[in-house]
């Protein structure tokens, strides 16, 4: 919601979440899985003013508390955005994976960049150990750089 936003401090609050329950289909608000997924995110420079260019620009009818709105000003449906998201990956000739796997690859790349376990539980919400368990792997890179790092050790 547009009150999350905190351009002054570059920030966006994590506070709920949008699902889809089976077998209604209904969408439902609610708050995050754990404690851990409430949080204060910092943004970058350009996601910062696409935000405050947007809320400026907005199409949905004026007064609309979601940032991301259908014509209605009613807030998107996350299988919507699911499927729009695979589709223009598709027209764009990438494979069309979902923003939920778009998580997984973040976990790796920031994993492979060297940032911390804590440091990136805490900014996909989950403590270090869900973040171990459902959204780690090992690349093929580390395991070449691994496997050069032992022989290193027993025949310097």
């Amino acid at each position: 919601m547009w009150q999350d936003l905190e351009p002054d401090q570059g920030s966006l609050k994590v506070c709920r979440q949008r699902v889809v329950e089976d077998p209604t289909s209904e969408v439902r608000e609610k708050p995050p899985k754990s404690h851990n997924g409430i949080r204060t995110l910092l943004l970058d420079e350009a996601t910062l003013t696409i935000l405050t260019t947007t809320k400026v620009h907005a199409k949905a009818p004026a007064g609309s508390r979601y940032m991301f709105t259908g014509r209605t000003g009613q807030p998107l449906r996350p299988d919507n955005v699911t499927s729009r998201f695979n589709h223009l990956a598709a027209g764009a000739g990438v494979r069309p994976i979902g923003p939920h796997q778009i998580r997984h690859l973040l976990v790796s790349s920031l994993l492979d960049d060297e940032y911390g376990i804590h440091e990136v539980a805490e900014r996909l919400g989950h403590d270090p150990g869900t973040l171990m368990r459902y959204y780690t792997r090992v690349g093929a890179a580390r395991r070449r750089q691994a496997t050069l790092h032992i022989a290193e050790l027993i025949a310097p």
